[in-house]
């Protein structure tokens, strides 16, 4: 139709999906045809994404609004504790809206795999004297032992090693709270 080449034909039908999803006409050659497919495919697919992570982002705060009141009554007693060294300090996530800080910032499931609803885990941040998160560790309450801590995209920090001591020479701190 109106010489229109198609390269891609499955670039050419995921773009004809992006035109429907933003309910642009189908019928158009304006829209089905563009001079450069694969730029107009690129610029739909980022905008599409975009509201995708907006929704999303919406879906996950209706989330942390729930769920806040049931972590700060399950876990608020060890809010405040706070300990570290001359390279590291490691606190406690005070809120579910830091789950999903902590999530987003370290690139882990944290806060998507909820755990603010862990019964027996007690979830803290260890980061650098700049406030870089460095890792997230998890604490069992029950054992009052380290069931992980992860860095960056799950990967152990540089300073894994001095986090896992740390954590375990301060580890009265929360037993005595429990």
């Amino acid at each position: 139709r109106n010489g229109y080449k198609i390269a891609d034909a499955n670039i050419w039908f995921d773009h004809l999906q992006l035109l429907e999803y933003f309910h642009k006409d189908t019928h158009s050659p304006k829209y089905v045809c563009p001079d450069d497919l694969l730029k107009v495919h690129a610029r739909l697919s980022l905008k599409k994404d975009r509201a995708e992570m907006e929704k999303e982002l919406q879906s996950r705060i209706k989330t942390i609004d729930r769920s806040e009141p049931k972590y700060q009554k399950l876990r608020g007693k060890y809010f405040g504790i706070c300990f570290g060294n001359d390279d590291i300090i490691v606190t406690v996530i005070t809120s579910v809206r830091g789950f999903f800080e902590e999530g987003s910032i370290m690139h882990h499931c944290v806060f998507s795999n909820r755990y603010y609803e862990k019964k027996d885990a007690l979830i803290l941040s260890a980061r650098d004297r700049n406030g870089n998160r460095l890792e997230t560790v998890e604490v069992n309450t029950r054992t009052w032992m380290i069931e992980q801590s992860r860095g960056f995209m799950n990967n152990p920090s540089s300073a894994h090693d001095a986090i896992i001591e740390l954590v375990e020479q301060n580890m009265d701190l929360f037993k005595r709270v429990a």
